[in-house]
């Protein structure tokens, strides 16, 4: 529920979303400096390497269980995220937005600040 909601979002869960001002796109909005650490992440977390070289460096081109697997993986795989993301787990709102935040976009503006609030609830 709560990386569906991620995927809304960050592009509206649209594939081919690209940001206007970064490098970002895809459903998650990875840039393409993070997509390299992120499929480290993927192996850090135990994918098989063979899955990890499929997935296309493009974010654009990645399928929905790709994009999936990156995004949970990357979340997994951070210091200090497995006490937080047992309280998503669970449906804690709260936590489903401080985990975003501590996680995925570090630096929101207050349009991003607003879909959250819209979009976790």
């Amino acid at each position: 529920k709560w990386s569906r909601m991620v995927r809304e979002i960050e592009s509206d869960d649209n594939p081919k979303a690209a940001a206007e001002t970064t490098s970002a796109k895809g459903v998650y909005q990875f840039t393409d400096a993070s997509v390299e650490t992120a499929k480290n992440r993927m192996h850090n977390m135990g994918f098989f390497l063979e899955d990890i070289r499929d997935v296309p460096t493009n974010p654009h081109e990645w399928t929905d269980e790709q994009a999936d697997c990156i995004f949970l993986a990357n979340m997994f795989a951070q210091r200090g995220s497995d006490k937080l993301l047992s309280k998503v787990a669970y449906g804690d709102l709260d936590a489903m937005k401080m985990a975003y935040y501590k996680f995925h976009h570090t630096d929101p503006d207050t349009p991003t600040r607003q879909r959250v609030d819209n979009i976790i609830i």
